[in-house]
């Protein structure tokens, strides 16, 4: 059983190669009917430069509750296809919730998340939860920067590191488009690398928007 786990994790964490570089166009689409409240809907594509190939897409629904103002809760629904060889495509249902506290440090926020995800794969590959903790400190402003560093763990121990930064842009009152670089490095494909671009549109739709 461990060893059909750390295929499935080595897999799922492609790249297979190396280092891979990936373009990440996502929108993200938010509603917020209160103001403690917020529902979303995230899309998102991997597409592998190196393999001339999209890798995965994603559609997530989810929701974030405000617990206190510092402190939000989340859960969120991922539907993944994934393509890790020519041909050979799988579905990922992956549910996780999530907490959140953040702390105001003079013109920034630190955030601290703790993420618990549930695997669903379809394909003959065993289900698992894994784990995740990141940090994250953002900035405030027209154009927000940002960066952070995220450890994934699953019960065999860690499985992979994350360091991103970029910078956000508020195009409107409501809306912002997102840039970003993620840096990845995995344990299970022979210390292999991941590099993303990403490009994230948000829209804000509905009620009252923080900073309203």
């Amino acid at each position: 059983m461990r060893l059909r786990l750390m295929a499935a994790v080595g897999i799922l964490a492609y790249p297979l190669s190396a280092a891979d570089f990936l373009a990440e166009p996502a929108t993200v689409f938010h509603f917020r009917p209160a103001r403690r409240w917020r529902a979303s809907l995230y899309t998102r594509g991997r597409y592998n430069a190196d393999r001339g190939r999209w890798a995965d897409l994603s559609l997530t629904p989810g929701v974030q509750y405000r617990l206190h103002p510092a402190v939000s809760l989340q859960g969120a629904f991922f539907f993944t296809s994934f393509q890790f060889a020519p041909g050979k495509r799988t579905v990922i249902y992956r549910p996780f919730v999530a907490v959140e506290p953040e702390f105001r440090l003079g013109g920034a926020t630190l955030g601290a998340r703790t993420r618990l995800e549930r695997f669903f794969i379809t394909g003959g590959l065993p289900d698992y939860n894994r784990y995740r903790q990141r940090l994250r400190v953002s900035g405030h402003g027209v154009w927000a920067p940002f960066a952070f560093a995220e450890l994934f763990f699953t019960a065999h121990g860690f499985t992979r590191t994350r360091y991103a930064a970029g910078i956000v842009h508020k195009l409107h009152r409501r809306h912002e488009i997102e840039f970003s670089y993620y840096y990845e490095r995995s344990r299970f494909t022979g210390q292999a690398l991941r590099h993303i671009l990403r490009t994230v549109v948000h829209l804000h739709f509905g009620g009252p928007q923080e900073g309203d």
